[in-house]
């Protein structure tokens, strides 16, 4: 049994509406066909998920290489009514009797090997074992508690300031979620995000950081004037009403666009760079700062990073942690002087570091030598 399920087919329907997304559908349904042994079977199984049962394997491997070579079919691109639309899938793959000898058992299995392949990146193939079962059974739990935490409002906000790295004056914070658990006590993002990401509950959160940030930002420019800077997901960034949403928070909230920084990942843009520049250009217009995070740990293109409406680059902490850091951070702030964008040096942990920042012309910095991110009323003066 193979489940396959269409990767971030949602974008196409909402880009090109539902009838190119029904032909694109009816065209993967051919390709599938196609692949499959005349002996097996190809059902579309609801939405942009396909299931497909072979019979008389000659051995548990064929079942992988026969989803692998469906994958493979489904990267030629799909040309409808002038639209080229890319398409990937995720499979996954259980076995009968191996992984059970009912056909629920064996549907829950091949459903679980899917979400691993989903959770791997997408666009690959996982066949099921059992330790999967007992993992899934833990997302799922974390998952359920998620939902809840976001109806009873278990999230906070935790800071970490923005040096400039002249005067080292702070010049604007970094908000970054945690969410306190009510028997775990404070998880990180990194255990609950990916989940989170997974179940598109990352949407809901986004737009609660996104309010409470502003919410804060504005009680700080009672002060003085600070910028405040949100992480935004990719899937996040790519709903049609993002733009709506960000603008809804700036009016509700009172915070000037000018202090608003959203930062993405070079991942996020490279989805779909056409959109991204649309979308970034349409946020730039309510007078907001878009920031290119994590820079160096993508694949963007100097055409590329051309082309995109952002303000500013955050040299990734690797690049300031690593070996030849003299030379990866002095390339990033050649190429953001270059581009005139204003760049941040992240992971600032020793003196050598902030030294170097200083030294090579980053304008900002952050990292645990300078401030560690903690609860509002302990961040420093602005």
């Amino acid at each position: 049994m193979l489940f396959i399920d269409l990767d971030r087919f949602a974008v196409v329907n909402d880009a090109l509406g539902h009838d190119v997304g029904d032909r694109v559908l009816q065209q993967v349904a051919r390709r599938l066909r196609a692949t499959v042994p005349d002996s097996g079977v190809v059902a579309r199984t609801g939405g942009d998920e396909f299931s497909v049962i072979l019979r008389s394997l000659g051995e548990p491997g064929h079942a992988t290489r026969v989803a692998h070579k469906l994958r493979t079919g489904l990267t030629a691109p799909i040309e409808v009514d002038g639209h080229v639309v890319h398409v990937t899938a995720s499979f996954g793959v259980a076995l009968a009797p191996r992984d059970g000898v009912d056909v629920i058992t064996v549907q829950k299995h091949a459903d679980i090997a899917l979400h691993r392949a989903k959770q791997a990146g997408r666009n690959g193939v996982q066949t099921f074992d059992l330790a999967m079962g007992s993992e899934t059974a833990a997302q799922l739990a974390l998952e359920r508690d998620l939902r809840a935490a976001l109806t009873r409002g278990e999230f906070l906000l935790h800071y970490q300031p923005v040096f400039d790295v002249s005067s080292g004056l702070v010049t604007g914070f970094e908000a970054l979620i945690r969410w306190a658990h009510p028997t775990q006590g404070l998880i990180s993002p990194g255990t609950f995000i990916p989940v989170a990401e997974e179940a598109a509950l990352i949407v809901p959160l986004g737009t609660w950081v996104l309010h409470e940030a502003c919410r804060q930002a504005t009680l700080w420019q009672v002060s003085r004037a600070v910028t405040m800077s949100v992480n935004v997901s990719a899937l996040q960034f790519e709903q049609p009403d993002f733009v709506k949403t960000v603008r809804e928070a700036l009016r509700s909230t009172g915070l000037p666009p000018g202090q608003l920084i959203l930062e993405l990942t070079e991942s996020a843009v490279l989805r779909d760079p056409d959109a991204a520049v649309a979308q970034l250009r349409d946020l730039r217009a309510l007078g907001i700062r878009i920031a290119l995070d994590d820079f160096g740990t993508g694949h963007s293109s100097l055409s590329l990073l051309r082309r995109l409406p952002i303000d500013a680059l955050k040299i990734d902490r690797s690049f300031v942690q690593d070996a030849a850091a003299e030379v990866m951070v002095g390339v990033a702030v050649t190429l953001a002087r270059a581009f005139s964008l204003h760049v941040v040096a992240e992971g600032i942990e020793t003196e050598g570091q902030r030294a170097l920042a200083q030294a090579l012309g980053c304008d900002g910095m952050q990292g645990y030598l300078l401030a560690r991110p903690a609860p509002a009323d302990e961040m420093p003066p602005c």
